[in-house]
């Protein structure tokens, strides 16, 4: 005879066995899986781990989530060029705004000094007040003429001749940041990109074989400083090359004028100014 007590026992028992049943059924084609995962050990976890980040990672979209995502080097790197390009885009302002003819050879000077040129009075002080008034590169080369007026031709020749040369190696000397820049900057990023080549082979050394995702991501990620790199120099060598030639352009048109007035110096020396009244006769 059966009690109320073996009666709900036996209920219990069959709702057990029914919950065990449906759970086997619903996860039954999992487990093997599963133990087939705890059979080949951690070498498999990681990989699949790694696996798994690679595919859930998305690609950057932006510029500045290209150099974060290539790890603090890339920011480093990419952070040094950003400086130098800088440095570069203020030398090539500065250049822009002062090499120019009104600063080298400014258009009052060398029109009064050619109204000089072509006057009788070729007095020294004359053309000094000139070179007080105006100062300039223009100035300064007439100024080592008048320092000497009255020499021989060739003597007062070479002094401008030696003007003209300081005068251009001092304007080369205000562009040289750029021709710097543009030969130091490919060179870092390409130090970066190897850099960066570096550890993206490492990782994916680390990763296995069949990982290629892995390897190309970190080798694009390191092109970037070269990249980088290249868009600094190209610009900075161009706008060198275009400043220095501009430079020469206006040395050889103060040496064009200084030409013209090479024979007034060789002449000026030998005339003296009288004060104002004086009377020949008396001295």
């Amino acid at each position: 005879m059966q009690t109320p007590h073996s009666n709900a026992a036996g209920r219990t028992t069959w709702r057990l066995a029914s919950v065990f049943i449906v759970t086997g059924c619903l996860y039954g084609f999992d487990l093997p899986a599963v133990r087939a995962d705890d059979a080949a050990g951690p070498a498999s976890t990681s990989e699949a781990h790694l696996a798994s980040m690679a595919s859930a990672k998305t690609p950057p979209g932006s510029l500045w989530e290209m150099i974060v995502a290539g790890g603090p080097l890339n920011i480093a790197f990419m952070s040094f060029l950003g400086l130098i390009s800088l440095v570069a885009a203020a030398v090539a302002l500065e250049r822009l705004t002062n090499l120019t003819r009104g600063k080298i050879a400014p258009p009052n000077l060398v029109r009064r000094l050619e109204e000089h040129n072509r006057s009788g009075d070729h007095r020294v002080d004359r053309y000094q007040a000139l070179c007080e008034q105006n100062p300039s590169p223009l100035a300064s080369v007439l100024r080592v003429g008048l320092l000497r007026a009255g020499r021989p031709l060739a003597e007062i020749e070479k002094g401008l001749e030696d003007a003209l040369a300081r005068e251009m190696a001092e304007l080369r000397a205000r562009v040289r940041p750029l021709s710097v820049t543009a030969n130091v900057a490919p060179l870092i990023g390409l130090l970066g990109t190897v850099v960066g080549m570096l550890e993206a082979f490492r990782i994916a050394s680390q990763a296995g074989l069949g990982k290629a995702e892995l390897l190309a991501e970190g080798i694009y990620l390191a092109l970037e400083t070269t990249v980088a790199g290249l868009l600094i120099a190209i610009p900075a060598l161009l706008c060198a090359a275009y400043l220095n030639s501009r430079g020469e352009r206006f040395v050889r048109e103060i040496g064009d004028l200084m030409n013209d007035t090479l024979p007034v110096l060789a002449q000026a020396g030998q005339r003296t100014t009288r004060p104002t009244g004086s009377n020949p006769l008396m001295g």
